[in-house]
């Protein structure tokens, strides 16, 4: 069991001790995977026997103090008994994901952040599991504070009410980033349930929300009053709820606050009654969800298999969207269209699977429509990290688009279809090997590269020609000019140097300046 605070409310210890020694902050170090030890010498960085219990007591003595780790100590930290309460800003900082696991044993919460409101607690580096709640937030539960959750896997959690992995409420804000959030289990927001009573934010980003399994709203993430709400570069995957929202769930109900706006992000698979993808219920003058440069398909639901919204206040209100590819949308449910968007087609999306960054991703293939077709609104990377926009020159961007991929996902220069290629004359023609279907430009290397170039007297062999196809080879007939077929009939061959470009379908040109030789009959 943790040391004993000073008597009195959880809220009230964390608001006096707040007031004073924030400047003595200290760093507290847990020496073992031991449940709890009563060990008295946290603070000293090489200790064994200071518990992650032990720690989080000393550091709630000194707010603004950091929970890390010896360096050497992995394994799982299974948890005999409830984790003493967070009730002062504070950083808990794990050693990585992969290395420490705070497991609740099926019986008790992993974390429990009850400050006064405001203050900042930060929790990063750790797997969190089989915690369980017999109410909201099985794996992490806020009240107050602002926590910021980062470089975590929440998974396997379960409770009772709102929020399997994660829940954030009464002013509580919420940051969860470059996090996995998956297979827990709960009657709202099963992955991640958010909840204000005066517009508190909530952000989700460069995560990935798979695998949970919520008996209510919200299979995936359910937004209440929380203003405003951010979901963006991350990727919503295979959740269900019993009733609406498979994916996403938002509860607009705070007249003239900002609601949830999805930018850079994919919601697929999920499943609900309704809105399988993204479902909206909107109180009075509630702001109606934005959608940006995300895909949202291939979700299944009775009612608005993709997007589905309820707006009691006014039924003309609507969601908007703008450069996203979406499936389906509830044909009971109005959505405004403030940009170009594809509708009911297919994103050409991979599984969930390791794409590269720190969570998992679905990556498009190089022929689906969305690549390209999107606007980065201000994201400079994707869900991997990988920098947006990268744009495809072979293909045109969306009308007031950026060149930006739509989705989580933006491919790279290594992603698209191999540019590489061999060439060999046979007879007339050049043979080009190639690994992927494209065109390919033969030129005379002396031939200027523009129109508007400076004219000069160039002796060329070769006028352009071009030839698409492949794999495995495009064949191009050579035109020569009429010097080159002169000097063919002279002396029976030729050497020419070309300019050849090769260009992949949805992909970046390569070119080569490569020696030709040609032959031919020389005339006697």
């Amino acid at each position: 069991m943790g040391k004993p605070l000073a008597t009195g409310a959880g809220v009230t210890v964390g608001a006096t001790l707040l007031m004073g020694g924030a400047a003595q902050a200290a760093t507290f170090t847990v020496g073992t995977t031991d449940d709890s030890t009563g060990a008295t010498d946290c603070a000293v960085p090489t200790n064994t026997d200071c518990s992650l219990d032990d720690a989080i007591s000393d550091a709630n003595t000194d707010p603004g103090s950091t929970v890390t780790f010896r360096s050497g100590v992995t394994g799982t930290i299974t948890l005999g008994s409830p984790l003493p309460s967070i009730v002062v800003p504070m950083t808990i900082s794990g050693p990585g994901a992969g290395q420490i696991t705070v497991d609740g044993d099926d019986a008790y919460r992993g974390f429990n952040v009850f400050t006064a409101t405001g203050a900042d607690v930060s929790i990063s580096g750790l797997t969190i599991t089989n915690g369980y709640a017999n109410g909201i937030g099985g794996g992490i539960r806020n009240k107050y504070a602002d926590l910021t959750l980062s470089s975590a896997i929440v998974t396997g959690n379960e409770s009772t009410g709102g929020g399997g992995g994660v829940a954030a409420y009464y002013y509580g804000s919420l940051t969860v980033e470059n996090s996995t959030i998956s297979r827990n289990d709960g009657s709202r927001g099963s992955g991640v349930y958010t909840q204000s009573g005066d517009g508190t934010p909530a952000t989700i980003r460069n995560s990935t929300i798979s695998g949970n399994m919520g008996s209510d709203f919200g299979g995936g993430v359910y937004f209440d009053y929380t203003s405003p709400a951010t979901l963006e570069d991350s990727t919503v995957y295979d959740n269900s709820a019993s009733s609406s929202g498979g994916g996403v769930y938002h509860y607009g109900r705070r007249t003239g606050l900002p609601g949830l706006t999805i930018t850079g992000s994919t919601i697929t698979h999920n499943t609900a009654d309704r809105g399988g993808g993204l479902a909206s219920y909107g109180g009075e003058d509630a702001t109606q969800p934005v959608i940006r440069s995300t895909i949202i398909s291939q979700n299944t639901a009775d009612q608005g298999a993709d997007v589905s919204g309820s707006f009691i206040a006014d039924p003309a209100a609507s969601m908007t969207a703008a450069f996203s590819l979406i499936g389906s949308v509830d044909p009971n449910s109005p959505l405004s269209q403030t940009g170009p968007n594809l509708i009911g087609q297919d994103p050409q999306l991979g599984p969930l699977t390791d794409n590269g960054g720190t969570t998992a991703t679905q990556k498009p293939a190089a022929s689906s429509p969305a690549i390209d077709q999107g606007s980065a609104f201000g994201l400079a990377t994707d869900q991997r990290g990988q920098g947006r926009p990268f744009e495809i020159p072979s293909i045109p961007n969306a009308a007031g688009g950026d060149g930006s991929d739509i989705g989580a996902v933006e491919l790279q220069a290594s992603e698209l279809p191999s540019n590489a290629f061999t060439a060999k004359v046979k007879g007339m023609k050049l043979v080009v090997s190639v690994s992927a279907a494209g065109s390919v430009k033969v030129a005379d290397a002396k031939a200027p590269l523009a129109a508007t170039a400076k004219k000069k007297k160039r002796r060329l062999f070769l006028n352009s020609a071009n030839g698409s196809g492949g794999p495995p080879k495009v064949t191009v007939a050579l035109r020569l000019t009429k010097l080159a077929k002169k000097k063919l009939r002279q002396k029976g061959k030729l050497t020419a140097k070309a300019r050849i470009t090769f260009t992949p379908n949805r992909g970046l040109a390569r070119t080569q300046t490569t020696k030709l030789q040609i032959k031919g009959k020389r005339k006697k």
